[in-house]
């Protein structure tokens, strides 16, 4: 097993490398259809980045060149970092979850699931880096279809003995935890977990990390001064390891394989923040029961050996130094990131992911009361998760992230944490680079907006989200609808003072609150000013609701798409790319096959006897697309399925 999986990971890293180094083209590297949709917002903006732009012919050839054995020189790698972060601190990205069941006897009952998660970078301007991931991503798409065919095979011909049937369900699930997100190294780990009945559940995770900006798998080698004296510093860590005890005889053995890649091993590393840490998965180096072995070698412990350069973690003492390239600089990067799953007793597994910013190099009044603010959000609502999960218990609240956009000398910051009521907790901040307060008159200025313009466009945004149709209802609540319909679009509730921020695509977006007859009565969430976008690509982001199979016209061998209600009509043909997200029922399939399949697709997959598509097309359906100037779809983003 151990060495099957050495091996898989040497191929990808190849392949991973040889992708980046042949230049990369977002558009022509589909990334992942899945059937079901589960998506988790992991510090990711609210809109996603242009799904076919290309990596300039500059970057193609800079990563053609790159020479394998190493990252370009410090100068160089700093100034790539310099000139991402002209953009952005901090690359944001989302993870959408992909899963396929097997189901038993009735509707309640479930015999196998396998499950992977994909990732996608919402910062414009990381194409490479999206390439490579996109590898990543079909692999894990792979690993899991193999699992499930390999165990629908084995249930269809009645494999399992009596024993075997009463340990189901079985699983097979790949989660993607990330570390790194700076626009130096980008670094993750592929955290996988079996279950096929035998005496405990297996896991290990692999360890991925890329040059950001070329988009290349780094190596190890790249990031020490001298490989074979790092080797003795690892060495004489694990030798001093306090389960060292536990380790199996020829634990050097198979140390030096990993490490140098003998026979097709692997060693498992991630440039965390402040250093690097490596581990060893359950029986690499010790028996099951010692749990991963793992080690962190921070850069200013071994400042002979490890290149700090790459190491950003000390930025917040930078801050202290006399440098000038530290001083007067706005840097958000990580105060807390922290990923994983627990198990409940019931056998349910909770995921859960917190990402809190810090801001840093600046020292500005500013800046320490929103440091002290997330500060006091991660004391009152992470930490006490934190300590349920030490404890062996799943939290309650499973997420916090955050995403930060630079634009137009504005910092745009903002953090969400989810809470057991299903609202979210929001927080808003935009600075200039001096690091002081920008008001939101200065932000609305970037998008030529005045005070009373921006008050319009957000009644009108709030309008369609309460939006009730008042048919068949009684008058009275009628009546209290339209009370809470005025509450909302009210000047007490719709006014300059709403929180604003940037978008990935650097368009305008706000926290706003709408009241509804159930729950709170009160909602806040982040809401996108239509139109505000300054995307890259020149492509504008809409939903629309097609409501029927009518509004989907076949003319000319392209389908006209009308959003109910209105006149506006979008053109879907061959050239309309599917991303991530979107079921194609089998492999891959062309755009105007896969639109075929859809509007034939009942919602209900028992209609049909395919008990493993339940997501076909349904009336009240919310398409999410990127159209050009001529109302040409050009990407088919996202579809929000009505239940």
């Amino acid at each position: 097993m151990k060495k099957y999986i050495n091996a898989a990971v040497s191929v990808l890293t190849l392949a991973l490398f040889l992708s980046a180094c042949g230049g990369s083209d977002a558009g022509s590297s589909e990334p992942a259809s899945s059937e079901t949709q589960a998506e988790s917002s992991v510090a990711a903006a609210d809109t996603s980045p242009e799904a076919e732009s290309s990596a300039s012919e500059e970057e193609s050839e800079e990563a053609s060149s790159a020479p394998s054995e190493a990252l370009p020189a410090a100068e160089e790698s700093a100034s790539a970092g310099e000139a991402a972060s002209e953009e952005t601190s901090s690359i944001d990205y989302e993870i959408t979850g992909y899963s396929r069941t097997y189901p038993g006897i009735d509707d309640e009952d479930v015999r196998f699931v396998s499950s992977a998660e994909f990732i996608r970078i919402t910062t414009p301007g990381y194409e490479a880096l999206q390439a490579s991931l996109d590898e990543l991503n079909e692999l894990n798409k792979s690993d899991a279809d193999t699992a499930f065919a390999n165990q629908a095979q084995e249930f269809a011909a009645n494999g399992l003995n009596e024993y075997l049937q009463q340990l189901l369900p079985f699983s097979a699930e790949s989660a993607l935890n990330i570390e790194r997100t700076d626009p130096v190294i980008f670094s993750l780990a592929v955290a996988d977990s079996y279950w096929y009945g035998g005496a405990h559940p297996y896991s290990y995770q692999l360890g991925f990390n890329f040059d950001t900006k070329a988009g290349r798998a780094i190596e190890l080698y790249d990031l020490v001064t001298d490989r074979d004296a790092f080797y003795e510093a690892v060495r004489t860590a694990l030798s001093g390891h306090e389960v060292n005890a536990g380790f199996f005889d020829d634990w050097e053995d198979t140390l030096k394989k990993e490490y140098y890649q003998e026979e097709d091993y692997h060693l498992n590393w991630i440039a965390a923040n402040d250093g690097i840490r490596i581990w060893f998965n359950q029986y690499d180096i010790a028996p099951y029961a010692a749990g991963p072995v793992e080690l962190s070698l921070a850069a200013a412990d071994y400042p002979e050996l490890i290149k700090a350069e790459y190491f950003p973690e000390g930025l917040p003492a930078s801050k202290d130094s006399d440098s000038e390239e530290s001083g007067d600089k706005l840097y958000v990067y990580d105060l807390c990131n922290t990923s994983g799953s627990i198990e409940e007793e019931a056998g349910y597994t909770v995921s859960y992911h917190f990402r809190l910013p810090e801001i840093g190099w600046l020292e500005t009044d500013d800046i320490k009361e929103i440091n002290d603010e997330i500060k006091k959000l991660k004391s009152s609502e992470v930490d006490p998760e934190l300590e349920r999960i030490e404890n062996g218990e799943a939290p309650v609240i499973t997420h916090a992230g955050y995403t930060s956009v630079k634009w137009n000398g504005i910092t745009s910051v903002r953090v969400s944490i989810d809470t057991p009521s299903d609202e979210k907790i929001y927080r808003c901040w935009n600075l200039h680079e001096d690091g002081t307060k920008a008001t939101n008159e200065e932000v609305l200025a970037l998008f030529d907006l005045t005070p009373e313009k921006f008050t319009a466009l957000a009644k009108e945004a709030l309008s369609e989200r309460i939006d009730w149709s008042l048919a068949g209802i009684s008058e009275d609540m009628a009546e209290e609808l339209e009370k809470l319909r005025e509450q909302t679009l009210g000047d007490d509730n719709v006014n300059i003072g709403l929180p604003l921020f940037i978008t990935g695509e650097h368009g305008l977006g706000f926290i706003g609150g709408f009241y509804t007859p159930a729950g709170s009565g009160y909602v806040e969430t982040p809401i996108l000013v239509a139109g505000t976008e300054h995307r890259p690509d020149g492509l504008t982001r809409l939903d629309i609701n097609p409501m029927s199979e009518e509004n989907y016209t076949l003319k000319d061998g392209a389908y006209e798409v009308r959003d109910h209600g209105s006149e506006k009509v979008y053109i879907f043909d061959k050239d309309t790319v599917l991303i991530e997200g979107l079921p194609c029922y089998d492999d891959a399939c062309d755009s105007m096959t896969w639109i075929k399949r859809y509007l034939d697709h009942p919602s209900n997959g028992s209609a049909t006897g395919d008990a493993y598509s339940l997501s076909g097309f349904a009336n009240g359906d919310i398409l999410t697309i990127l159209v050009d100037d001529t109302n040409h779809i050009k990407v088919l983003q996202e579809i929000t399925y009505w239940d």
